[in-house]
């Protein structure tokens, strides 16, 4: 019925805005909790291999990308603000997800996002749309999104967001717990999976 497809669809682009503000508010809870541990002297000012701002410890990564040595608090230096600042983390979320914020259909966001993907990607991410198959349409355009990502750049950026591993699970989590909890239970819409809600 197509009335209900319309309702689904308005619940998911429903969830996918409420999703920004709550990872925002879990990456700032998450680089506080973080700010207070021992990682936030991680790593050394004796490590950076050059001096340049922001200064950072070349080939940190196993790709032979470089960790900004304020990637967590600017309290190395008195010039660069950390990636990890609340401000910096909304405005990275905020531009990166804008397409989410801002689009009136799933079809709009699909489109934008496999923009550049091979025909059969968008044939096949077409047909679902055609079928109100809104929710799979998304994953399987998120999925092309996300192996084509491009990887860290070798010299850092702030507009990178550093996370260790084992914080990200619990954001994931705990972003999609709040999410839910903004929405009652007679909602019937699919619960979206970590990688497409976050």
């Amino acid at each position: 019925d197509e009335d209900s497809a319309k309702a689904t669809e308005r619940r998911i682009l429903q969830l996918l805005k409420e999703t920004i503000p709550c990872l925002v508010l879990e990456l700032n809870n998450a680089a506080d909790g973080m700010k207070r541990s021992l990682l936030a002297s991680w790593p050394s000012p004796d490590f950076a291999t050059y001096k340049q701002l922001p200064q950072c410890v070349a080939n940190y990564w196993s790709d032979g990308a470089a960790l900004p040595l304020n990637w967590l608090s600017s309290s190395h230096t008195l010039t660069s603000s950390s990636p990890m600042d609340s401000i910096r983390i909304e405005s990275a979320l905020s531009d990166h997800f804008e397409i989410f914020r801002i689009s009136k259909t799933i079809s709009t966001i699909v489109e934008r996002i496999t923009a550049d993907a091979p025909s059969d990607v968008k044939e096949i991410c077409q047909k679902m749309l055609w079928d109100a198959q809104y929710r799979h349409a998304l994953d399987d355009a998120l999925a092309y999104d996300d192996s084509m990502s491009v990887p860290v750049p070798t010299n850092p950026t702030q507009d990178i967001i550093y996370l260790p591993r084992c914080e990200i699970a619990g954001i994931i989590e705990r972003t999609l717990k709040r999410v839910s909890d903004r929405f009652a239970p007679k909602d019937d819409v699919p619960a979206l999976t970590a990688e497409t809600a976050v």
